[in-house]
């Protein structure tokens, strides 16, 4: 009944449009053959069984202006259900084109063109559908071409997969070798990978390859041409103004030898771009502020430059860097008693000692009063690393050092040595072993035997990080 229908309906437009027509037949062969006669021609009208390749051939032109034809499986039926439509040219090298145009007039505000790849049977928008469409769209939109998914009750769950541009090539028969472009992520997975409108390039490769090329044109005449540039865009509002941030990563050619760097650049809501940092192809390496709470300041970020490294002057071994973390320069001596007082203190934030190796080197320095009372010295790293024990020295200078190393988790060793006018108390190793993922007090006290003030006088305390 369908096949007489279809044959009914195309003779109807032949007669209607003043179309020559052959003689209708019906084809359950393996082959069906169509041929046309002419600008004017459709070509035989024919119904199809479900076992013939049918095969329209010829000038074929058909210009109708409201025209609404549905073709069913059951009509065109290709072997193995395949439904295909095939429009070959003929002749040597002649064009075979679609051409889908809008009428005439006013152009829609709405869809203008439109071609669609159905993944559902119901096309109609509010239900369950999913289709893939090439189209133009009018002013309701913006003017918007391109491919457009969309997705629709069940089918917008459970049959939404990514949108892929991918290239297969057989050879040898049977073998293919698939290279995927690009793949668009339609819904959300499980990974950074998978967000809602990830773009993914080479999914399916592997090794290093150059999978993102911002190219340039080679210069007509002597010259330079910079690359494209990748652009980040960023958008603030504040209830007010609405602001735009553009930050820019391009190569800069700076001589016709190829000479170049790599810019990355900064632009504030349209006031131009600034290059922040620069990279030169001789690895030279250029940043247009660095900012003290990385660098110098005195709470550096944690982690931060764990393993920086400089150069031993003009030679080839990399050395690591030192800071001061504190100075310690208010002078203060012990009180009016015989008890052990603190005259300097700091609390050593926790993880200065991170790796082993790592260390700090604590400097003191003072005075001691013009008499015979006995005087010590301690310095402590958590627990006492050096004593000075009683000395009788008077009306001289005093120093210690002190370095303390960690070697493994929450151990340390320690080296110190103090100097008292001429004398010398002697060197002291020992292993503190304080908890350093804690912060670990570090001090220095003064005991006098007899209960005068300031015959311990430490004018400062300063520790510095040794890498």
């Amino acid at each position: 009944m369908g096949n007489r229908i279809i044959r009914a309906t195309l003779l109807a437009f032949a007669f209607l449009f003043g179309v020559n027509s052959a003689n209708a037949q019906t084809c359950n062969s393996p082959s069906g053959f169509i041929q046309s006669f002419g600008t004017f021609s459709i070509g035989d009208i024919a119904t199809f069984g479900p076992d013939c390749n049918h095969i329209i051939s010829g000038g074929l032109s058909l210009n109708l202006t409201v025209l609404s034809l549905t073709i069913g499986t059951a009509t065109l039926n290709a072997p193995n259900n395949d439904n295909i439509w095939q429009q070959t040219g003929t002749g040597n090298s002649v064009s075979t084109a679609y051409h889908l145009n809008p009428g005439t007039g006013t152009i829609n505000t709405g869809t203008i063109t439109e071609f669609v790849a159905q993944t559902t049977l119901a096309q109609a928008f509010g239900g369950n559908y999913g289709r893939l469409s090439f189209g133009t769209v009018g002013s309701s939109n913006g003017y918007e071409m391109g491919w457009f998914g969309e997705f629709g009750g069940t089918t917008a769950i459970n049959a939404m997969g990514p949108i892929i541009v991918q290239n297969a090539v057989e050879n040898p028969a049977g073998t293919f070798v698939l290279t995927e472009f690009w793949r668009g992520i339609t819904i959300s997975g499980g990974s950074e990978d998978t967000n809602l409108g990830a773009v993914n390039f080479g999914v399916n490769l592997s090794g290093n390859a150059n999978l993102v090329v911002l190219n340039s044109k080679i210069p007509s005449v002597a010259g330079t041409q910079d690359s494209a540039a990748l652009l980040f865009a960023g958008k603030s509002f504040d209830g007010v103004t609405t602001r735009a941030e553009y930050w820019r990563l391009k190569a800069n050619v700076t001589s016709q030898s190829g000479a170049s760097q790599l810019l990355i650049s900064s632009n504030l809501n349209g006031g131009g771009y600034n290059t922040r940092l620069t990279l030169t192809d001789a690895g030279t390496l250029s940043v247009a502020n660095i900012d003290n709470s990385i660098i110098g300041a005195a709470t550096p970020a944690a982690g931060t430059f764990s393993a920086l490294s400089f150069k031993a002057g003009n030679s080839a071994t990399n050395i690591s860097p030192s800071g001061k973390i504190t100075a310690q320069l208010t002078p203060t001596g012990n009180g009016a008693d015989t008890t052990e007082d603190t005259c300097q203190t700091f609390n050593l934030p926790a993880n200065v000692l991170d790796i082993a190796g790592r260390g700090v080197r604590i400097r003191a320095w003072g005075t001691l009063a013009n008499n015979a009372d006995t005087k010590t010295v301690r310095t402590y790293f958590g627990s006492n690393i050096y004593n000075s024990t009683p000395l009788t020295t008077a009306n001289v200078g005093w120093s210690i050092y002190s370095d303390v190393f960690k070697t493994g988790t929450n151990t340390q060793t320690a080296i110190s040595s103090g100097t008292f006018g001429n004398a010398l108390p002697g060197t002291q190793a020992i292993s503190p072993n304080q908890t350093d993922s804690s912060p670990i007090t570090v001090k220095i006290t003064a005991q006098a035997g007899t209960a005068n003030a300031n015959d311990i006088v430490c004018q400062g305390m300063t520790i510095d990080v040794i890498e």
